[in-house]
């Protein structure tokens, strides 16, 4: 076990289920120690709890994939209203954000420098030890994704690349938490950083 008291629930669990069994058989414990029945649920609430996870993991993995083709479908129909705004009002033109969808400023968003990126969410990604990070998008950009597990961000763990709004960092360490940062890169300009954004690694 990575530490002697364990953060994941399987793992402390089996070790309550051992505290248990060695209390009960120890005549002498200690009244002011928690005694075996105490451990004994511990253990089974672990079980249960942690059994309910990946039961709602398994769903979560059948509903992401289920939303796909719906994802798929809005998309390109999206495509067919940002093109028939085109003709209507122009790449430019602020109509388009009544549509949903904001001007393409064609004329200067490869040379303008990038503005804060800001971090709409952090979420449990699918696998065990993942987390998903979504940002507010840019025209034209990239991102650089980088975390830490430090509040002051100087220990850096990893960094990425991102061509989306979006990203999931896996092989993270179960129920440890991490801090992320986003910037938006765009041609030979480096956007400031985001407002830092934390989570805890799913278990």
């Amino acid at each position: 076990m990575s530490v002697r008291i364990s953060l994941k629930a399987d793992e402390l669990a089996n070790q309550c289920g051992l505290a248990a069994a060695a209390i009960a058989g120890e005549a002498g414990w200690p009244g002011s120690a928690p005694g075996a029945g105490v451990m004994t649920g511990h253990a089974a609430e672990l079980s249960a709890k942690s059994a309910e996870i990946k039961r709602l993991e398994a769903e979560l993995r059948i509903a992401r994939q289920a939303i796909k083709p719906v994802i798929a479908n809005a998309r390109r129909d999206m495509k067919k209203v940002d093109k028939a705004t085109d003709m209507l009002y122009g790449d430019d033109s602020g109509r388009k954000i009544e549509f949903g969808l904001s001007p393409k400023k064609v004329s200067w968003t490869r040379s303008a420098e990038p503005d804060q990126v800001i971090i709409r969410a952090t979420r449990d990604g699918v696998a065990p030890g993942s987390i998903w990070v979504d940002w507010e998008p840019q025209p034209a950009a990239v991102y650089e994704v980088q975390w830490f597990t430090d509040s002051a961000m100087t220990q850096m763990v990893g960094s990425i690349t991102a061509t989306k709004s979006e990203t999931v960092v896996e092989e993270l360490k179960r129920g440890k938490e991490y801090w992320f940062r986003v910037r938006a890169v765009r041609g030979s300009k480096r956007g400031p950083w985001s407002d830092p954004a934390t989570r805890v690694a799913s278990i």
